[in-house]
């Protein structure tokens, strides 16, 4: 079975887009990673308390990573879920590409997101020209190298024998969301193309990301926004990948910087790696 055909559908019949499980990914040594322990999807466009509800009920969730900025979730919140459901709140990302002090050929760490809301607020575009998919690629590494503290608190938190099953998401589900799929399949040992087909799976969902994204930021759909925002280019996760490789040695040693330890990973493949 290729890394294609092990991707579980994107959520049919459930209220979320983009919304899919990582269980089923391939990993190296031949495991698979155990179905219902991890979600991803897109922010939670138009959902009422009993699509909450039934969300929770349907997937067993007790954590949800909202990884949006306080503006993003403002403009869409979640409803009230049920009350074993903890809602975590991480700005992964915290200034406008290419406006920030931030390092990296992109040169901030905000999500493409923000900046468009920005500019359809009036603010400059803060798009550094060009920027395509390897531009995209470099600031998603830019932003776990910033954010690293932040995947590492996550990876212990989706480690823990008793967490519960969780999902993550931001706007679209597919940079921020990305950059954290990312770091935990390769920490469980997936190779680059199960990587990258996780990723570019978005694109099944990319109408109606598009649609729901535009209709609360509206500077998306504007002339100024880079198309490779609104897309989920092969060639973004590569660059990515081969950026935090290159610089950082991978994600283990990044993530070992900011005190991940051998047998936190370890706990994390003994929950949720499966043969």
């Amino acid at each position: 079975m290729t890394a294609e055909t092990a991707l579980s559908p994107i959520g049919a019949g459930l209220p979320l887009i983009n919304l899919r499980d990582l269980g089923g990914l391939p990993t190296r040594d031949g495991s698979r990673v155990r179905p219902g322990l991890l979600f991803r999807s897109a922010a939670p466009f138009g959902l009422t308390e009993a699509d909450g509800a039934a969300l929770v009920a349907a997937l067993g969730l007790g954590l949800v990573v909202d990884l949006r900025h306080d503006t993003e979730r403002a403009g869409v919140p979640w409803p009230a879920l049920p009350s074993a459901v903890e809602i975590r709140a991480i700005e992964l990302a915290t200034r406008s590409v290419g406006g920030g002090e931030g390092t990296g050929a992109a040169g901030g760490e905000s999500s493409g997101s923000e900046s468009a809301a920005n500019a359809s607020a009036g603010a400059a575009p803060a798009w550094p020209s060009p920027f395509g998919a390897r531009e995209f690629g470099l600031w998603y590494a830019t932003i776990a190298a910033q954010g690293a503290g932040h995947l590492a608190d996550l990876i212990r938190a989706f480690a823990h024998p008793a967490a519960s099953p969780a999902l993550v998401h931001c706007t679209a589900g597919k940079d921020r969301t990305g950059i954290v799929a990312a770091c935990v399949l390769d920490l469980l040992g997936a190779d680059e193309d199960t990587i990258v087909a996780d990723y570019t799976r978005t694109q099944l969902a990319l109408d109606a990301i598009r649609a729901h994204t535009t209709a609360v930021l509206p500077g998306l759909a504007g002339r100024a926004v880079p198309a490779v925002i609104l897309s989920a280019e092969e060639e973004t996760i590569r660059t990515f990948l081969t950026e935090v490789a290159s610089e950082h040695g991978g994600f283990g040693p990044l993530l070992e910087r900011h005190g991940i330890t051998d047998a936190e990973v370890g706990a994390l493949r003994a929950r949720f790696l499966q043969r």
